[in-house]
């Protein structure tokens, strides 16, 4: 069986980053967390949307938003659970959690595009804070 990531690890051109894109080529991390969960688990969640290019007021604004309240924390995460992560305690950027080759966090990384790493390739990417989170609708 082939997982759905491959879908878009495969594809061309290549999923690029850029804030407040919301797709088809190039997305954010919280937009491309939203597509996902559109297209694989049925699942419709906001916008968040910032009238600035600032990215410490999109993580402020993610951070509070509504939407938020229908997360709940998880130890062991499973295919499409959120994964928020932080270089400090307070998370800066959000993935996808892959049930594939032992776990992976698929994500649409600054400046780089989509990413699929496994936990120690996150560690040493200096992402010192990995939290998993299940939408309340999932459960």
């Amino acid at each position: 069986m082939t997982h759905w990531i491959m879908e878009w690890v495969n594809r061309h051109p290549p999923i690029q980053w850029e804030l407040g894109a919301t797709g088809p080529d190039a997305y954010d991390c919280w937009s491309w967390v939203r597509e996902v969960w559109r297209k694989h688990y049925g699942l419709c969640v906001p916008i968040i949307s910032v009238s600035t290019e600032s990215k410490s007021m999109y993580v402020r604004r993610f951070s509070q938003h509504d939407e938020r309240r229908n997360w709940v924390s998880v130890e062991a995460p499973r295919d499409g659970d959120a994964v928020l992560l932080g270089t400090n305690r307070f998370p800066t950027h959000v993935g996808v959690w892959i049930d594939l080759d032992g776990g992976r966090v698929a994500h649409c990384y600054d400046y780089v595009g989509l990413l699929v790493n496994d936990l120690p390739a996150l560690r040493a990417a200096q992402w010192g804070s990995v939290k998993f989170y299940r939408h309340s609708s999932l459960i």
